[in-house]
């Protein structure tokens, strides 16, 4: 499984962003409060398939002392936990989760496809 991750310190901090998922979407799907049209015209003037949009999702994990917190859970593929043993972080480990927001690329890999935490030491 290749990894797509990227260190960097901020102060006492290592930080990791990790990409969880890459996919191409809809213009229309990324901002569906917009006209499609509009949205299509745009997209095209800018030299954009509207059909195919890269889009990925990145989840941010920073060390600090003992701690390892991971901000947002991605998706519920259950890929971030092999991902996050390549940058040599168990799940396990995991004792802090913060969650920037409800969406379900950011909240649906907090539990696995049995209904078990995925972190299951994690505040």
């Amino acid at each position: 499984m290749s990894t797509s991750a990227h260190r960097f310190p901020v102060g006492e901090f290592e930080c990791f962003v990790i990409q969880d998922k890459e996919q191409k979407l809809p213009v229309s799907f990324l901002l569906s409060d917009g006209p499609k049209d509009e949205l299509e015209r745009v997209a095209r003037q800018h030299n954009i398939n509207p059909d195919s949009i890269d889009f990925s999702i990145n989840i941010l994990v920073v060390k600090i002392g003992s701690h390892v917190i991971l901000v947002d859970t991605g998706q519920a593929d259950e890929s971030l936990p092999d991902k996050l043993k390549a940058i040599g972080v168990d799940a396990a480990a995991i004792d802090r989760i913060i969650v920037t927001h409800g969406h379900g690329d950011h909240v649906n890999g907090i539990v696995d496809s049995a209904g078990n935490f995925t972190y299951p030491n994690a505040r």
